[in-house]
């Protein structure tokens, strides 16, 4: 083999090499290996980020609302669809239960009978006891309520004062549902509100929240 051979036969090997190497590099390699993958959440609420854009397809799936809330009273309902009118976007409003919170109710246990529970309401009106009503359904039937509170020191202290009175009366924890109020409008017709407006609206209704979630 002369020297011209040689030099071709050098270079074959030379290129061979590098396109094993190269091959090898690309069946094993994974773009972005080893950093961190950020997922969507797969249904549900989602949060927006201030000045996301509703027009963006990863923001704004079928279906999928902007929504404002929770509003505790009618009143300001209208307010912040009434601002945000002026802001161009026509929003409606829905009610909801919120059941999480929990009350204590005061009570007296059911009695043997109807009359005997009419017999415990004259002692209750003697002793100058208000607020109470007879239960007359369910299983505490023949109960008498009196008092669901929302904050524990209340109801000890009505407890408390009956049991004062003579009145063997008990405390239980009881759902409290709370109504509460959402204003909304289509994501794919106009964006979620920017930071600037947002706080404008909390400024009437400290705890406004916006969230995107399916339309009502």
């Amino acid at each position: 083999m002369d020297g011209l051979e040689k030099g071709y036969a050098v270079k074959f090997v030379i290129y061979a090499l590098v396109l094993a190497n190269l091959g090898f590099f690309l069946w094993h390699y994974r773009p972005g290996e080893g950093a961190p993958v950020a997922l969507e959440p797969l249904g549900g609420p989602r949060l927006l980020r201030y000045g996301e854009a509703a027009d963006d397809p990863r923001a704004t799936p079928a279906g999928q609302c902007v929504a404002l809330g929770p509003i505790s009273r009618q009143a300001l309902v209208e307010e912040v669809r009434r601002q945000v009118k002026d802001w161009g976007i026509e929003a409606g409003s829905h009610m909801t239960r919120d059941s999480s919170r929990r009350g204590y109710w005061v009570f007296l246990p059911p009695a043997p009978s109807r009359q005997a529970a009419r017999d415990t309401v004259e002692a209750l009106k003697a002793a100058g006891v208000k607020d109470y009503f007879v239960v007359v359904t369910g299983g505490q039937k023949n109960a008498i309520s009196l008092g669901v509170f929302s904050r524990a020191e209340l109801a000890r202290r009505r407890l408390k004062s009956m049991k004062k009175k003579g009145f063997p009366a008990k405390i239980d924890r009881v759902p409290l549902p709370r109504r509460e109020y959402w204003v909304y409008w289509p994501a794919a017709r106009a964006p979620a509100l920017d930071a600037e407006r947002l706080a404008r609206l909390r400024q009437r209704v400290a705890e406004l929240g916006q969230i995107q979630q399916p339309c009502p």
